[in-house]
């Protein structure tokens, strides 16, 4: 059994339970080049891609936010928290039970967020800098980039250099959202 999140959502949480149904096999639209989720760099001999197949078992009573998931002591330890990757993860049984108790539960009062104020820009965007600029003093996105560097390496291969090394984690960067970034707080 499996908790279903929404990730890309204005408010990320888990809003229901699937089982998966066929376990782990080798993604084959990874090697079709007219597939969105083509990659060159796999092969049929060499697989970098993997699915599993799930099935829809039950709505949660209501949605778990990621920000009460994250403000309860007993779930600190969740993969969804110590990983870098939140799209799957894996769950303890005591885990899966204490969130769809909480799910059982009427919905906390949740604070309003204090949003920062942005800083201005100190200089004009220069149309030959990358787009995906790395956050320097951000302690989140050095958490971040800690936590993928490996995985990023092991991707673009030995003979990448550090500089396309960092520009990728800084895309990955920037392709999350503020919800997924606090993760790493």
């Amino acid at each position: 059994m499996a908790l279903y999140y929404h990730s890309n959502t204005k408010i990320p949480g888990v809003v229901g339970t699937c089982e998966v149904v066929r376990e782990s096999y080798v993604d084959e639209t990874a090697f079709d080049p007219e597939d969105p989720h083509f990659d060159p760099k796999s092969s049929e001999e060499k697989p970098r891609w993997h699915k599993v197949d799930i099935a829809f078992r039950s709505r949660t009573p209501r949605k778990v936010s990621l920000h009460e998931l994250k403000a309860d002591a007993a779930l600190s330890t969740m993969q969804l928290f110590t990983r870098a990757r939140l799209s799957v993860c894996e769950l303890t049984p005591e885990e899966y039970e204490h969130v769809l108790s909480k799910a059982a539960e009427p919905a906390p009062e949740e604070p309003a967020k204090a949003k920062r104020p942005r800083k201005a820009a100190s200089k004009p965007a220069d149309p030959e800098r990358p787009a995906a600029k790395a956050p320097r003093g951000d302690k989140r996105y050095q958490a971040f980039a800690r936590s993928v560097r490996a995985e990023v390496k092991d991707e673009m291969g030995d003979k990448a250099s550090a500089k396309a090394v960092g520009g990728a984690i800084a895309g990955r960067w920037a392709g999350m959202s503020e919800d997924e970034r606090e993760v790493f707080a």
